[in-house]
């Protein structure tokens, strides 16, 4: 940690001890990825569209998991600068409510968000490849919109530019 320069944005990343979680081996911390058959079958189908895919990274995604870590007492000590910057005494700690760096269930958390996110969005997920979503046109059942997943890497192709902000507009991308 340290201070930014004058006239600039302060950036900084914690990190929390996950090893040191009291509910490290019973929490479920297995997330989905896209596969290697998946992107080849998202990369196929939408060739076969004739859709112009755009990829995307979502800006610290695990921080914009679901608020799941409000359901278990989690706490972290923080760092002697986060201390002063928030004016908390040297006893003082804090309580997560949320996923975050660190945590052994954080890539979980972040998928449940994306998962229904992108089904809240009207989107399917693929049977093959859960990682593979698909948007079908309400009237007739075609095609629209094909997504790929790998953590926080989007893959996202559509026939037209409004469908595909649905996706843009739900998560802060780099």
């Amino acid at each position: 940690w340290k201070d930014a320069p004058e006239n600039s944005t302060a950036k900084a990343r914690l990190v929390i001890k996950g090893f040191q979680d009291p509910d490290l081996i019973s929490i479920r911390a297995e997330a989905p990825t896209l596969s290697k058959l998946g992107r080849h079958m998202l990369l196929q189908m939408a060739a076969s569209h004739g859709m112009t895919l755009e990829m995307g990274d979502v800006k610290t995604a695990f921080l914009q998991g679901d608020r799941g870590e409000s359901q278990r007492d989690v706490y972290a000590q923080p760092v002697p600068e986060l201390a002063r910057y928030l004016g908390l005494t040297a006893v003082q700690i804090l309580r997560l409510e949320g996923a975050v760096y660190g945590l052994r269930n954080a890539p979980r958390r972040w998928w449940h968000r994306v998962k229904a996110d992108m089904e809240r969005l009207g989107w399917r997920s693929h049977q093959l490849d859960q990682c593979v979503w698909m948007k079908l046109d309400p009237n007739t059942g075609d095609l629209i919109g094909l997504c790929g997943i790998y953590v926080d890497d989007f893959l996202v192709g559509g026939n037209c530019r409004e469908l595909l902000q649905g996706v843009i507009w739900t998560w802060a991308w780099f």
